[in-house]
């Protein structure tokens, strides 16, 4: 049952039962049940019949059993050490932190709600799906377990180490994105690879490029593994072979260092006879040794088949191509290349420039906000497109226009045969 001392007046005479005590001592008690109400202080009176907090309604001391808004006013004004206590739901100036605990390895706990339906928690654009246990950045949707989303031609997400990009996925456009891993680049539109800027290459058909990116003109082919020329090794390699390309020849190394053509048109110490519609050599060297050579197969063969009567060499004519129309084709597929290259570049500049003027506009409507929702409205913005535009910025600086091709000559022992 709730307490009620009713203290209309102080009337002495009318009290009755009060023992030993003074009026004086009675007045001071009364005194201190009146102030508690008003003042955290209790004066050594201990209120034990009611659960809840006290109110004070016409001098009478009762139990509630809630507190109205209205009646936390009376409370007063924390003090700067006891607020820095709670966390402020309005904010706070210079920011605040919430800890979970002052205990070593305990947890700080968010919940979206109480109820057993759950929802999300927010996080700016991003938002944490307590329902189906997404987490989504940079949506507050996800549809997946991690749900990464981004501006086009943006890299919603990268792993850096200090400046260099360890892993990083870009978006193209809604259906293109090039996946960047160290030095490989995975484009999804083409379905290819590349390593370190064309140092290997391997498109959609299965070809494989070492060392440059240009196809042959007449026809590319598929599967095809092309090699371009380097440095050609030396030395020695434990239990294993080395295949490179030099002057447009195909050269196999073995692990003793014995270098063989396998494409045989290296006429390096003879002149094959203008009698042979198509020489063949057998050429070697080993810097080991300090020796080369150079074997005239043909020649050999031809007389291997006078001696014996016998023919060993079959020739047959097929269509002849035009080596100037080949050379030109890869000159124009060069000079298409450099000119999209451009035109790209030209592009991003323009693109560039548009969100340098966007971001510029949306600094402006930053300083006209009047509520804290339009500035983080606006500062979401402006956080976006500083994002984009730090991208294109990057791309820009590592933009590297393609070289162009220059039409070769063919070898001389082709020219001695008509090729020109």
């Amino acid at each position: 049952m709730p307490l009620s001392i009713l203290v209309p007046i102080r009337d002495h005479t009318k009290l009755q039962n009060i023992g030993s005590l003074s009026h004086a001592t009675l007045d001071s008690y009364l005194d201190q049940a009146v102030k508690q109400v008003s003042t955290p202080t209790f004066g050594g009176l201990t209120l034990t019949a009611f659960s809840g907090y006290v109110k004070a309604t016409a001098g009478v001391l009762s139990a509630g059993a809630t507190i109205p808004n209205t009646d936390i006013t009376g409370l007063g004004t924390m003090s700067t050490a006891t607020e820095t206590d709670y966390a402020k739901l309005g904010g706070r100036s210079g920011g605040q932190t919430l800890n979970g605990s002052t205990v070593a390895s305990e947890n700080l706990t968010l919940v979206s709600t109480a109820n057993a339906t759950k929802g999300k928690i927010l996080f700016g654009t991003s938002a944490y799906d307590e329902v189906n246990n997404r987490l989504g950045i940079g949506t507050a949707s996800p549809a997946n377990n991690l749900q990464i989303d981004g501006s086009l031609n943006s890299y919603p997400f990268a792993i850096t180490a200090g400046a260099a990009d360890v892993f990083k996925i870009r978006n193209i456009s809604t259906y293109h994105s090039i996946l960047y891993l160290g030095g490989l680049t995975m484009d999804a539109e083409s379905g290819g690879f590349n390593f370190l800027s064309g140092k290997m290459v391997i498109n959609s058909t299965g070809n494989v490029g070492i060392g440059g990116t240009v196809s042959r003109a007449t026809t590319v082919g598929t599967k095809v593994f092309n090699i371009f020329d380097g440095t050609a090794p030396v030395g020695t390699l434990a239990n294993g072979i080395s295949i490179y390309s030099a002057s447009g020849e195909g050269y196999m190394m073995d692990a003793a260092g014995n270098a063989v053509i396998q494409t045989p048109h290296k006429f390096e110490q003879y002149s094959p006879s203008l009698f042979d519609a198509y020489p063949w050599t057998y050429y070697s060297e080993n810097k080991f040794l300090g020796k080369k050579i150079n074997v005239d197969i043909v020649a050999a063969i031809k007389a291997l088949e006078i001696m014996t009567g016998q023919q060993f060499v079959y020739e047959e004519d097929i269509p002849k191509l035009s080596w100037a129309d080949n050379e030109a084709k890869h000159v124009l597929h060069s000079e298409q290349e450099l000119a999209d290259s451009q035109a790209r570049y030209s592009q991003l500049l323009t693109e560039i420039s548009t969100l340098e003027n966007e971001i510029a506009d949306l600094n402006i409507q930053l300083s006209e906000c009047e509520t804290q929702e339009c500035t983080d409205d606006v500062q979401n913005q402006i956080n976006g497109k500083q994002n984009e535009f730090n991208t294109k910025i990057e791309t820009r600086d590592a933009w590297v226009y393609p070289e162009l091709y220059v039409a070769k000559s063919p070898p001389m022992w082709m020219q001695r045969r008509g090729v020109v």
